[in-house]
């Protein structure tokens, strides 16, 4: 994932941070643009939408959104809940 993100900054020229969430899994892409540009308001729309990625438990949740970019439902791994995992890593 990471490196698909830093491909993606090198195309749209924007740099970008990583945050994440300890024990859930959850990354947060934090695209760095100048709002006072025009186009480099456009270019961190566009890369933001580029990644737009989430669990099929949102099935059809985001499909408004497939005029403007791709969307992807990954399955969940039905053997892993990520609720026990937070509870495990939180205790």
């Amino acid at each position: 994932v990471l490196n698909e993100i830093t491909k993606l900054s090198k195309k749209y020229d924007l740099p970008v941070a990583n945050a994440f969430h300890a024990g859930d899994g959850n990354l947060h892409p934090l695209i760095m643009f100048d709002a006072n540009d025009k186009e480099s308001l456009r270019k961190c729309e566009e890369f933001g939408a580029d990644i737009l990625v989430m669990g099929d438990d949102w099935l059809g949740k985001f499909d408004h959104l497939k005029t403007i970019c791709e969307v992807v439902y990954l399955p969940r791994t039905p053997s892993i809940s990520t609720t026990a995992i937070i509870e495990k890593t939180r205790s």
